[in-house]
């Protein structure tokens, strides 16, 4: 039987090649007498093609994004998963995954992570990912606030609660341990232009914008280096706030030290690679995510993401991302995605399109 098989074997390939052989020569043969394009035609023509402004794109095949390809019929608990999954897989590869040593840590070093004790969860705060909201949250929580309406978005930061690094050593390394821990991250792009909107453009019926004097720092070191040295506008342009988050010498302009933190990479306000978070939520998904996260540590029913009355739809959003970003020079565009390139690898964001 093992000689039959071998034989056979033997004479099906060589019928394959004489099928291919004649399959070729005929595909050829017609290709010649429809006068088609020749392979050095094709190559010609595809050299020729020229794809402008993308070095900013990433180096990683775009198969190791989530977002790409993603399977919608998976729950909400899988695609949690798949997201966890994903961030310790790319902490391994950029070597980064070594538990966090709080003590080494400097002042200005230390996440800013809330704990609830009750329900035994821990929720690190990233600036413009809707904290303002999840403060309330946590106030209701402790009690501090019967409902997540009680107080407007500003007051809520003036509420005094349980925060990680107030726990003596016994207590924080329990608490890291043992409680749910979870962070909320947002597109960067997206989230790098909310804080240019809400803190350096003057709002109706709030005077000067919040940012002002950071704001008059960014005028007098990028103006006379920007495409528009003869703006007149008391704040800076988007081109010259992109232009001061990529300056490798930007630590030179003046700031309070919480300022940076609404435009830093979330990376480096979290240290996803270094603590082992539960759940990476997302601030697109916020409605239906948080409500998750809150009913897994039995959080009161009634407690839930406060409504987004201001949300702004993904058309619009989609628009002023194409407005702003258009204005910027490609090489500081490139620039700001380096700048934002561990935010989109760890937390697995689609790489922005092109403006």
């Amino acid at each position: 039987m093992l000689c039959r098989y071998r034989f056979n074997n033997k004479y099906m390939l060589l019928s394959l090649l004489v099928i291919n052989v004649v399959y070729i020569n005929y595909h050829v043969f017609v290709a010649q007498k429809t006068k088609g394009p020749t392979l050095e035609t094709i190559k010609a023509n595809v050299e020729s093609i020229k794809i402008e402004n993308t070095k900013w794109l990433p180096e990683a095949p775009l198969s190791r994004y989530p977002g790409h390809g993603a399977n919608k019929s998976q729950t909400l608990k899988e695609r949690l998963e798949k997201r966890i999954r994903h961030l310790r897989d790319e902490c391994k590869i950029v070597r980064n995954n070594k538990p966090l040593n709080f003590d080494k840590l400097g002042a200005f070093q230390y996440p800013w992570m809330y704990v609830n004790h009750e329900h035994k969860v821990v929720y690190c705060q990233i600036p413009k990912v809707g904290t303002s909201n999840w403060l309330k949250i946590f106030a209701v929580l402790e009690s501090k606030m019967n409902k997540t309406s009680d107080l407007g978005s500003n007051k809520i930061h003036d509420v005094a609660l349980p925060m990680v690094s107030y726990l003596n050593r016994t207590a924080r390394d329990y608490a890291m341990k043992h409680y749910t821990k979870f962070l909320v991250a947002r597109e960067p792009f997206d989230r790098a232009l909310s804080a240019y909107r809400d803190k350096f453009i003057p709002k109706e019926g709030y005077g000067r914008p919040m940012f002002a004097k950071l704001g008059k720092a960014l005028i007098d070191r990028y103006r006379n280096d920007s495409k528009n040295p003869t703006r007149s506008e008391p704040f800076p342009s988007f081109p010259e706030y992109v232009k001061y988050l990529t300056d490798p010498k930007n630590s030179e302009v003046p700031t309070h030290y919480s300022e940076p933190r609404h435009w830093q990479p979330q990376t480096d306000l979290c240290y996803p690679c270094n603590i082992n978070y539960d759940y990476i939520l997302r601030i697109e998904n916020i409605e239906e995510e948080s409500d998750f996260i809150l009913r897994k540590v039995g959080a009161p029913s009634g407690v839930r993401y406060p409504d987004q009355k201001t949300k702004t739809s993904e058309e619009i959003k989609k628009d002023m991302m194409r407005v702003h970003y258009s204005q910027v020079p490609p090489a500081d565009v490139n620039a700001l995605f380096h700048y934002y390139g561990l935010d989109y690898q760890l937390f697995g964001y689609d790489p922005p399109p092109q403006f």
